[in-house]
């Protein structure tokens, strides 16, 4: 890698910039921001639990033996919807955050749930597309 004056590339077109220590932040999005790592041997199981800070939305796609594991989410005043594409061949936990009594909605179906630890978690989640929505009671 070679970068000039100003930020230019030293070698024009030839000079590559893709070296393996900038990819150190990707670990940090897909496990912590996106929430998704495995739990089992080759994802047969895994969990998605995002944690967003200030961010406002995030969308991403796991390569795993399975095929691709997708999961985006984006939160609005007192909402926060999350959906999972989930490969054939494996299951998973989901955890939402959620204040201390919340409304969820899985796929449509709703019903009262009790958050622990500022999280709402779904377990046994199979393939398919899940979109679960969790809204403050009020």
């Amino acid at each position: 890698e070679g970068v000039g004056p100003g930020g230019s590339l030293y070698e024009g077109g030839f000079t590559s910039a893709a070296h393996g220590w900038a990819t150190g932040v990707l670990p940090a999005l897909t496990n912590d921001l996106l929430g998704a790592r495995p739990t089992g041997p080759g994802f047969s199981t895994w969990s998605v639990a995002p944690h967003p800070g200030s961010v406002s939305w995030a969308k991403g796609r796991l390569p795993t033996p399975h095929g691709p594991l997708d999961v985006s989410w984006s939160r609005g005043s007192g909402t926060f919807t999350l959906t999972v594409t989930v490969p054939a061949g494996t299951s998973g936990d989901i955890a939402i955050p959620a204040a201390d009594h919340a409304e969820v909605q899985v796929d449509g179906t709703g019903s009262l749930a009790q958050s622990q630890n500022g999280y709402v978690t779904l377990h046994g989640i199979g393939p398919g597309s899940h979109t679960v929505t969790v809204q403050a009671a009020g």
